[in-house]
């Protein structure tokens, strides 16, 4: 499949054929890698980041340590699921030079992004459903 995308602010002159794919998301951390060849590629459709409740809702705390508890709780099913991905980066990864990308259909928290940034995961997040099949 060829489609032709018009970008504003250049030139016929710009013009280049690419032989692969090209996403229209950029990486969202300034440390993970601007270009990944030969990456393995993870497509997902899973929430990486706290969510607030579509209710109205209300939590009544009896002391700050109860209210650190439950940032903490949420904080740590973020971390869990990030882990898992990264562990799964490590095992089908090993030692090759091999890259690693996530393309997920819902958000990632900066924490989050952080994390996958350290181990050279570059994340693309919020990416439209009509691409993944494209993967």
């Amino acid at each position: 499949m060829v489609e032709i995308m018009t970008m504003e602010h250049k030139t016929e002159m710009d013009t280049k054929l690419v032989k692969g794919l090209v996403m229209d998301h950029g990486a969202r951390h300034p440390d993970m890698p601007k270009k990944v060849s030969d990456a393995f590629i993870l497509t997902c459709n899973i929430s990486l980041e706290y969510e607030k409740s579509e209710v109205n809702s209300g939590f009544f705390y009896k002391s700050a340590d109860e209210r650190e508890k439950l940032v903490k709780a949420e904080r740590a099913f973020c971390d869990d699921k990030i882990q898992q991905i990264i562990d799964l980066k490590r095992a089908v990864v090993g030692n090759t030079d091999k890259g690693f990308v996530i393309v997920n259909q819902k958000g990632v928290d900066p924490n989050s992004l952080d994390a996958l940034a350290r181990e050279g995961i570059v994340a693309l997040r919020r990416a439209k459903p009509t691409n993944t099949p494209s993967l």
